[in-house]
This record gives structure tokens, C-alpha cells and sequence, in this order.
């Protein structure tokens, strides 16, 4: 095991570091600075909203927000730099990524209060320990996500890659560990225990890819899958026993060849005790499926784009006995942020156009909330 020591101290008194404790009245003056976002679309809607714990967090414009759908957004930082806020699930608290420049897509790992006060610097800017392709370059850290009982941060350390070696750290303790060889990853998810996470080797060609998973305690790590085309993720099922990942369609070599032992494109589950990978959507051929997540009603929600990867992306929601699945979003959006499914199956996404404009589907069949626009990175906490 890596221990990389003792983290940075809290940064006192840094002005930028804090938010306002007690938001402004809802306003649409646009000299306000906090409270409601200037420029928050209409919400006006006769749809059924979450209920008042379950929360999005998002990141437009180099601040940081919280909302319930259906109300308007608090202001939680005033930048100008903070992106990808992961909340606690006990609600306690918020880490987010402080970026150096404008367009960076990685940079210090912040924690604060959920409220935005008393944030932090828990990871800096560090150098990279991978000595297989980029030893002593600059790393900054993206993708934080906590674990299931928010007592640990996930997160990746990259040098600009698509991908990142994985790191755990614990505020409490103030330390960050990873395995003694550096996991490179394109993916993870935690597990239900908060003790194991599941994950997609990294590559940055079309290579083929293991699904594996990392033992907190022991930071072993185990193959769960070897040579897929796994480039649209990985995620635990809610129950924790399973693993779904999407296999994307590319111009692959027949099964066996180049490395690839899964070959057909399509979405896919593998028992966490291992096993047989099993398709899980239907008609996996020739259509792309980009991303895919069950939901806590068992349901698979997942992106499929048609015409070899240049037409329209679509959210599909596919549950047992449906003899077809739902299709709620039709210019669904995968950059830069995939969608994110509350704890009540609501869904937040980003659609298509200049605009990334946030919009949430509180339940199946009602018409989207909008939230924001130009947002950069969402997280549920419910």
C-alpha cells in the first residue's frame, strides 16, 4: 500500500473558499451574485418533483449549486473555477475539483460543508507515479465520487489523458492510498460495502480492456472480465451483486484475435462473485450503446446512438415486461457529463446544443424540469 501522508491543511481564511450560509429570496436581477442563479430557466411545471432531500448538485460557469428540481438553485461557490461537486450521501458534505485555468479538465480535489463553507484543499496538484507511461508529469485530480457510507473519496489522478490512476482518499484521516503498481482507469464505481470498486482498465487507443475490481482492504485487485471493449463504463447494480458495463461496437477483430475475448457489442452484466458476462438489452447488434445503469426499480436506463455512431444519442429506460423500452430523451447528451440516476429513479441529463442546459424526468412519463444552462458536471444526493 502507497500512503502518501498527510494532506494539505484547510486553507483558513481564502475568501473564495466559502460560500454564503444563508441564500438570497428567489430573484431574477442580474446584478445579484448570490442566492438564485441569474440566469435559472422557467421551472413553472404541473410535474411531481423528488422529494426534499433528494438534491443536484451541479457545477455552470465555474460555480458550484445545489437545487431541488422544481425550485431555484442555492449558489454553493463563487469560483471562478469549481467543477464536478460530488456530494456525501449523508449529506453532510461536498468535494469538488478547483481547476487552474480555464477549459483544464482536472486540478485540486476540494472538500467543504455541503453548504459550500469551510472548503478546503485535500489533494494538490501532484506528479504522477505511473512509471509505465508518464512518471514525473504533472497529475491533477478529477471524477471524485464517495463511497456509499461517505467515509472515503474516490477519485483520478491524470495528466491530461482520458483516464487516470485510481486514488482513495480520507478526509478524516487525511490520507490518500493506492495500489502499489498505479491502476490506470477509465472507469470505476463503488460498491455497496464502500469497501470495493469496480473498474475498466484504462487505455487510450482502442485496446482491448479488463473489468476488474479493487479491494479497499487489501488493495488487490481481481479480474472480473478480460478483453472487452468496455469504453462506455462500468457500474454496480443497487444491490451491489452485479456489475453493468457496455461493450462498444467497433470495427473489432473476430473473438479471440487481437487480444479482444468479447467481441459483441452490447450491454452486459457480471455477478460480482464472477461468471459468465450476460447481455441485458436487447438487439445488441449492430446498435451503439454508449452508457448504461440500473436504477433502484431494477430498471436499465442506458444511452444508444444509431447510424455507426453519428446520429442522434437516446436515453432509453428498459424494465422487466416492457415490451419495448421508454425513450424519454431523444437528444440526449454525453458530454460533458453522462446522466445521473437518483435513489427514486429520477434522471438528470444534459441534451444536445451550445446550450448544455441541465434538465431533470422526476418520473417516468412526466415532462422534464429544466434546471440550468451551461452546466459542466451533476451529481445526485439523495
Amino acid at each position: 500500500m502507497l500512503l502518501l501522508g498527510s494532506l494539505l491543511a484547510a486553507c483558513g481564511d481564502d475568501s473564495g473558499s466559502s460560500a454564503p450560509t444563508t441564500p438570497a429570496a428567489p430573484t431574477t436581477d442580474a446584478s445579484a451574485t448570490t442566492g438564485v442563479r441569474d440566469t435559472v430557466p422557467d421551472t413553472t411545471t404541473t410535474t411531481t418533483v423528488p422529494e426534499p432531500d433528494e438534491t443536484i448538485y451541479y457545477a455552470a460557469e465555474g460555480r458550484l449549486f445545489r437545487v431541488v428540481p422544481g425550485d431555484g438553485p442555492e449558489v454553493l461557490s463563487d469560483g471562478p473555477l469549481d467543477d464536478q461537486p460530488a456530494p456525501s450521501p449523508d449529506g453532510e458534505h461536498l468535494a469538488f475539483i478547483r481547476l487552474e485555468s480555464p477549459g483544464d479538465l482536472a486540478g485540486e480535489l476540494w472538500i467543504a460543508n455541503a453548504d459550500g463553507t469551510d472548503a478546503r484543499l485535500l489533494v494538490p496538484i501532484g506528479v504522477s507515479e505511473d512509471p509505465a507511461s508518464s512518471e514525473g508529469e504533472p497529475a491533477a485530480a478529477f471524477r471524485p465520487v464517495w463511497s456509499p457510507d461517505s467515509s472515503k473519496i474516490a477519485f483520478m489522478r491524470t495528466i491530461g489523458l482520458d483516464g487516470g490512476d485510481l486514488y482513495v482518499a480520507d478526509p478524516d484521516a487525511g490520507t490518500v492510498t493506492t495500489p502499489d503498481l498505479p491502476l490506470w482507469v477509465s472507469s470505476f464505481s463503488w460498491g455497496a460495502d464502500s469497501e470495493s470498486l469496480a473498474y475498466v482498465s484504462g487505455a487510450n487507443d482502442v485496446s482491448p480492456l479488463d473489468i476488474g475490481v479493487l479491494d479497499l482492504g487489501t488493495l488487490e485487485t481481481s479480474a472480473l472480465v478480460e478483453g472487452t471493449a468496455a469504453y462506455g463504463g462500468v457500474a454496480f447494480t443497487p444491490d451491489g451483486d452485479e456489475i453493468v458495463f457496455v461493450n462498444s461496437q467497433l470495427p473489432l477483430p473476430p473473438e479471440g484475435d487481437g487480444g479482444f475475448e468479447l467481441s459483441v457489442p452490447g450491454i452486459y452484466e457480471v455477478a460480482l462473485a464472477g461468471g459468465e458476462p450476460e447481455v441485458v438489452a436487447p438487439d445488441p447488434d449492430p446498435d451503439d450503446y454508449r452508457w448504461a445503469v440500473r436504477d433502484t426499480a431494477d430498471c436499465l436506463v442506458y444511452a444508444r446512438q444509431f447510424n455507426e455512431g453519428i446520429g442522434e444519442v437516446l436515453l432509453h429506460r428498459l424494465c422487466a415486461g416492457d415490451p419495448e423500452p421508454a425513450t424519454p430523451v431523444t437528444n440526449l447528451a454525453l458530454f460533458p457529463a453522462v446522466p445521473a440516476v437518483a435513489e427514486s429513479t429520477a434522471i438528470a441529463y444534459l441534451v444536445e446544443g451550445d446550450e448544455q442546459a441541465l434538465f431533470v424526468i422526476t418520473e417516468p412519463g412526466t415532462d422534464p424540469i429544466p434546471i440550468d444552462e451551461g452546466v459542466t458536471a451533476f451529481a445526485w444526493r439523495s
